[in-house]
C-alpha cells in the first residue's frame, strides 16, 4: 500500500490515518514498528484516534488508540486484576466447547468450519464494518489426548478451543463469545494467548490481502456485541473491555514478531547452514536486541556455524527496521 502522504520523514497523521481505516496486516504491522521506533510516531497514533474516542463503531481506530495507550504507559497492575477477576470462570475441565465423545467432537468441528464454510449470522454485526464474509478452514484440528474411564478420548487443544471463541467473535458477536475467550485466555495467559492465534490466518485464509486475524483484533478493541443491550451484560463487559483490549495488543505484537521471524528464518535458510535450534537462538536474540547480536549469544553460538551469519541476520533485522520506518509499503 503506498500512499500520497508518506515520505522519508515518516508517517504524517493523514498516512496514520488511511493505514488504520483501510491498511492491510501488512500495513499494521509496519506502522507499529514504526511507533515502537519512533515515539512521534506513537503519539501521533494518539492524536489521530483521539477524534475517534466516542466513537464505539469505529473499531479499528480503538483498537490503535488501545494500543497507543498501552505503549505511553503500561499498566500491568490492571492486567493482573482482570486476569485473576476471570480465573475462575477460565478452567479448561469446565469449557463447554470441548467435547468428550464424538458427536460433541463433530459438532465442534462444524463450529469452526471443518467441512463447510461458515457465514456470519444475520445481524449480528449490524454497526460493526467488516471484512469478513466466509469463513473456511484450511486445516485439521489440534486435538490432544485425554484418560476418562481408563479409555483414551481426543478432544481440542486449549489453543483450538481459544481460536474458536475467535471464530465465534466474528461470524455470532455474541457477550458470551467475549467471555469464553476472556475466561479461557485468562487461564492459559497472555504468551500463550497469542501464540494460539499466531496461524489464524493460515488456518483460516481469507481472499486477496484481507486478514481475519485483523478484523478479529478490531472486534476485541473494543468488543460491541449484538446483545450488549441485554440485562446484565454491559456491567460485565465494561470490565471486560479492558482485557480484551489488552489480548488483542499482545497477539498484535506477537504474530508481528513472528512475520519478521520467518523473513529472516528464509533468507537464512538460503544463505547458510544452520541447526534450527541455533536459528531460533539467534534471530530472536536480535529481533529483541534492536537489530544485533548480544554478546552472550555470540559467545554462546561461536564455533557452530559460518561467523558471517551474525553479520547476516543483523543487516536483515535492520533493514527491515530501516524500511519500515520510512513507511514504504507493498
Amino acid at each position: 500500500m503506498r500512499h500520497r502522504h508518506l515520505n522519508h520523514e515518516g508517517f504524517t497523521s493523514a498516512a496514520i490515518d488511511d493505514v488504520i481505516s483501510r491498511g492491510s496486516w501488512h500495513d499494521w504491522a509496519e506502522l507499529r514498528r514504526a511507533a515502537l521506533d519512533d515515539r512521534a510516531v506513537l503519539h501521533r497514533i494518539s492524536r489521530v484516534c483521539a477524534a475517534f474516542a466516542h466513537d464505539s463503531t469505529a473499531q479499528r481506530h480503538q483498537f490503535w488508540r488501545q494500543f497507543a495507550e498501552s505503549e505511553v504507559q503500561r499498566d500491568p497492575l490492571r492486567t493482573s486484576y482482570l486476569l485473576d477477576l476471570l480465573h475462575s470462570a477460565g478452567s479448561a475441565s469446565h469449557d463447554p466447547m470441548r467435547g468428550q465423545d464424538a458427536e460433541a467432537l463433530s459438532d465442534f468441528k462444524a463450529l469452526v468450519g471443518l467441512g463447510a464454510p461458515i457465514v456470519p449470522a444475520v445481524g449480528c454485526l449490524d454497526g460493526i464494518e467488516t471484512s469478513v464474509r466466509k469463513l473456511v478452514r484450511s486445516e485439521q484440528l489440534e486435538l490432544e489426548a485425554i484418560q476418562i474411564d481408563g479409555r483414551q478420548v481426543m478432544i481440542p487443544s486449549e489453543a483450538e478451543v481459544l481460536r474458536a471463541w475467535g471464530v465465534q467473535i466474528l461470524t455470532r458477536n455474541r457477550f458470551d463469545d467475549y467471555l469464553g475467550l476472556a475466561a479461557l485466555a485468562g487461564s492459559m495467559g497472555l504468551e500463550l494467548t497469542a501464540e494460539a492465534f499466531a496461524g489464524f490466518d493460515r488456518i483460516y485464509p481469507l481472499e486477496s490481502a484481507l486478514s481475519a486475524l485483523q478484523q478479529l483484533l478490531a472486534q476485541l478493541a473494543p468488543p460491541i456485541p449484538c446483545d450488549a443491550d441485554e440485562a446484565g451484560v454491559q456491567r460485565t463487559l465494561h470490565a471486560l473491555r479492558p482485557m480484551c483490549a489488552e489480548f488483542s495488543a499482545k497477539i498484535f505484537a506477537k504474530v508481528c514478531f513472528v512475520g519478521e521471524f520467518e523473513h529472516i528464518q528464509r533468507a537464512l535458510n538460503e544463505a547458510f547452514d544452520i541447526r534450527d535450534n541455533d536459528q531460533h537462538i539467534l534471530i530472536a536474540a536480535v529481533l529483541r536486541n534492536e537489530g544485533r547480536v548480544p554478546e552472550g549469544v555470540r559467545e554462546q553460538l561461536s564455533g557452530r556455524f559460518h561467523p558471517d551469519a551474525f553479520g547476516f541476520v543483523e543487516k536483515l533485522a535492520c533493514e527491515r527496521r530501516d524500511r519500515d520506518r520510512v513507511g514504504q509499503f507493498v
